[in-house]
C-alpha cells in the first residue's frame, strides 16, 4: 500500500472536522497582519503576504499530515471542484483528501490562497462533509 492510499481514520477526521468552530466563529480572522511590502533604497518593494493567525497555521500543519495528502491530485480540476458544494456534499474521504491536498498546497504557489479558502467557505463545505463521513462511519 502506497501511502498515500492510506486513509484517514476516525481520530484525524474528529481532529481535522474540530477546527470548524473556531476557523467559522463569528469573530475570527484567519488573517493577523500583512508582512511584506517595503520599499528598499534601489527601488525594490517587497511582495506583501499575510501572517495567518496560529490556529489556521495549526489547521494547515495537521491537513498536510500525509493521510490528509493525495500525491496524485489534478490541481485543475480540484479548482473548479472546491467550488461545487452539492460535490463536496457527496464527496468519498478520497474526494475530499484530494480536495484538502489542494487547499493546502496552493499557499506555496499564491500567498493568501489558504485566506481565500476559509473566506469563501470552501474549508467549512470541506469540514462539514468529514463531520457527515464521520457520523456514517460504524462505531464501536
Amino acid at each position: 500500500m502506497r501511502i498515500d492510499d492510506a486513509l484517514p481514520n476516525t481520530r484525524d477526521i474528529e481532529n481535522l472536522a474540530g477546527y470548524l468552530p473556531i476557523l467559522y466563529s463569528p469573530d475570527f480572522n484567519p488573517v493577523q497582519s500583512t508582512g511584506g511590502g517595503e520599499h528598499h533604497q534601489n527601488g525594490v518593494i517587497d511582495t506583501p503576504y499575510p501572517i495567518y493567525h496560529a490556529i489556521v497555521n495549526k489547521f494547515f500543519a495537521e491537513a498536510s499530515n500525509n493521510i490528509w495528502m493525495d500525491f496524485e491530485y489534478k490541481p485543475e480540476e480540484q479548482q473548479n471542484l472546491i467550488k461545487d458544494e452539492r460535490y463536496i456534499q457527496s464527496a468519498t474521504i478520497e474526494n475530499i483528501k484530494s480536495l484538502i491536498t489542494y487547499c493546502v498546497r496552493g499557499e506555496k504557489f499564491c500567498d493568501g490562497h489558504w485566506n481565500r479558502m476559509i473566506k469563501k467557505g470552501y474549508i467549512q463545505n470541506i469540514l462539514k462533509r468529514l463531520q457527515t463521513i464521520l457520523y456514517e462511519m460504524p462505531h464501536e
